[in-house]
């Protein structure tokens, strides 16, 4: 299964929690971001099993909901990028998908401009 994600290129950070769980909500940097009043509270699932787990998207279209094309160019400025992450498993968690670094297979950086 392929998972689809925006995260930090390098640090592997999230646009509202780091990797290790901390929150660090980047989004709030892009002006008018479409997902950046989404109310982000601390979530014990999201470190359930002794893992932290990261949320995706199972649908490429999903992205859309979240973030525009302008959101998207303003990430890519700021050192992240969309991917692709191919996981043996993941869970449904309100209303989108999460996983685990354990169950990830391969990782593949994917163009922004599949989401115009």
């Amino acid at each position: 299964m392929i998972l689809y994600r925006v995260q930090n290129l390098v640090g592997h950070t999230g646009l509202w929690y780091n990797r290790d769980g901390v929150f660090n909500p980047v989004i709030i940097r892009i002006p008018n971001a479409k997902s950046a009043a989404l109310p982000m509270e601390y979530d014990p699932t999201y470190s359930s099993g002794g893992e932290q787990w990261y949320s995706a998207c199972d649908k490429l279209a999903d992205i859309r909901e979240w973030f525009t094309a302008e959101d998207l160019r303003e990430f890519s400025s700021l050192g992240y990028g969309f991917l692709g992450i191919e996981v043996r498993h993941y869970r449904r968690h309100n209303g989108h998908a999460i996983f685990a670094p354990s169950a990830v297979i391969e990782t593949t950086r994917l163009d922004f401009g599949l989401l115009a």
